[in-house]
This record gives structure tokens, C-alpha cells and sequence, in this order.
């Protein structure tokens, strides 16, 4: 989507409508954490319609793209365990497919340098 309105005498300044970024259809990702894990009501994402589930805050790396990333236990577990916080921080997320006869995945997370 453009930076540039409709109308010529107005510049967008940042996008609002945030894609979903889910380990599940984008297994290996390279974001930027830019704001703190939250949970959010996301109706038709799981089974309970009052469920809610854990979003972070994220920059997709190679696309510069704004986006919340779907934040599995494993991703959380590892985000909220690191010493000086992880906001701001670059991480490699890989979710590899699951093991023959295992109903979970094996998640890895990495924190990465970044500029």
C-alpha cells in the first residue's frame, strides 16, 4: 500500500491495518520486537470465541513490513525470558514441521544482530 493519499496535499504516515504474521503459514521469519506481547480477542482464530491469544509487535525484516506476529508458548516462553527485555531486540524464529507420530513442532528462536 502507497505512502501516498488519493489526494496529492496529504502524505500517509503509517499504515494502521497491521498484517498477521502466523509461524504457521511463514515458518521461518527475521522480525524486530517494537512493542511489548499482549493478549487480544481474535475471533475465528481459535475455537472459544472468547479466547484470547498472545500477539507481539513485530518489523518482518525482509520486507519492512509492520506487522503482529501470532506469539506461540514457545516464542513467549523464550521473549519473556530474556534479561534486559526483548522489545526492540531482532530475532530468527523457525517453526519446523512436526515430528512423525508428534502433534507439536519443534519452534527455534535466536536473537540476532541488527541495526
Amino acid at each position: 500500500m502507497s505512502n501516498t493519499s488519493t489526494s496529492s496535499k496529504y502524505t500517509r504516515l503509517k499504515n494502521l491495518n497491521l498484517q498477521l504474521l502466523s509461524l504457521g503459514r511463514t515458518p521461518h521469519v527475521f522480525v524486530r520486537v517494537t512493542g511489548e506481547l499482549r493478549e487480544e480477542a481474535m475471533p475465528g482464530l481459535t475455537q472459544q470465541s472468547t479466547a484470547k491469544v498472545a500477539v507481539i509487535p513485530v518489523v518482518n525484516l525482509e520486507t519492512g513490513e509492520d506487522m503482529v506476529m501470532l506469539g506461540l508458548s514457545m516464542v513467549v516462553s523464550a521473549l519473556e525470558h530474556m534479561p534486559d527485555g526483548y522489545v526492540g531486540h531482532c530475532f530468527e524464529i523457525l517453526n519446523s514441521p512436526p515430528k512423525e507420530g508428534k502433534a507439536y513442532s519443534d519452534v527455534g528462536v535466536w536473537e540476532i544482530a541488527c541495526e
